[in-house]
């Protein structure tokens, strides 16, 4: 199965608090295709459907460099099951 997840770039995710990190780590430990894109390289065309010019990615957040990202590849998105994650804060409440 191939899962592409639409995020902010590794780099930039909290590691101890992305939960889009923390599937892609699962995911890749179950040896799924795994795919990362920017909304910016989404895109719907009238013939092909939904695009993702998405990288290869591997997660593994045990290691200092936790993350790979490979060349990006042109996702024509049939039979493929794309996640999207917004990314909130938790607002806390001072009583």
């Amino acid at each position: 199965m191939k899962i592409a997840f639409q995020m902010e770039s590794p780099a930039d995710s909290d590691r101890e608090l992305s939960a889009s990190l923390l599937l892609m780590q699962e995911a890749c430990a179950r040896g799924y295709e795994v795919f990362h894109f920017l909304p910016e390289n989404l895109s719907l065309d009238h013939k092909a459907g939904v695009i993702a010019y998405a990288a290869p990615a591997h997660i593994d957040l045990s290691k200092d460099q936790y993350y790979t990202l490979g060349d990006l590849l042109r996702l024509i998105c049939w039979g493929l099951i794309l996640f999207f994650f917004v990314r909130t804060r938790l607002l806390t409440w001072a009583l």
